[in-house]
């Protein structure tokens, strides 16, 4: 039992050695963005990170965001808890042109849609510190969609009106 357990131990640290950790904050631009971006990074034990996801969008747009961090840790008798792979006070926020700011979001794997009202440029932040031995991992994931302007629903009010003047118009005719 013990034997396995000492495999184990030392098949999870090989495995977490094979990660390469990032020692600076990492930005990512994505220049004009529709549809969906989903990625993960790598912290090195010990580090605090602000890390930048920077886009733009070309006129109004939800973005469903979400951001999770891995804790892989596990308990061995006489040793206590040991987490190989952590991130503590992980949130994000996302702000943009005019002073625009919302959040901050926890890193709780929650989706969250945010209405970005005008074009420009927006960054997602994200914040944290890597508590693991071996550091820490997070996933990013944004989705984001057009808005429908209001001329689109204009036209599709005027259609409606449309069709139901025409069965009106065929009922009373028969």
């Amino acid at each position: 039992m013990i034997k396995s357990f000492k495999l184990l131990v030392a098949g999870l640290a090989l495995a977490a050695s094979s990660i390469t950790a990032n020692a600076a904050s990492v930005v990512v631009d994505l220049g004009t963005i529709s549809g969906s971006y989903i990625n993960t990074f790598t912290k090195a034990a010990g580090e605090t990170f602000i890390d930048h996801i920077n886009f733009s969008i070309t006129g109004p747009a939800n973005i469903d965001s979400a951001a999770n961090h891995l804790d892989l840790s596990f308990t061995i008798p006489g040793l206590g808890n040991v987490a190989l792979y952590n991130i503590t006070d992980m949130f994000y926020d996302i702000t943009g042109p005019s002073g625009f700011s919302t959040g901050p979001f926890s890193a709780n794997n929650t989706t969250t849609t945010t209405l970005l009202n005008v074009a420009g440029d927006y960054h997602v932040n994200l914040f944290g510190k890597a508590t693991g031995t071996q550091g820490g991992i997070y996933a990013v994931a944004l989705n984001v969609t057009a808005v429908p302007e209001p001329e689109t629903y204009a036209l599709m009010l005027a259609g409606l009106g449309l069709v139901g003047f025409a069965a009106r118009r065929r009922k009373s005719a028969v």
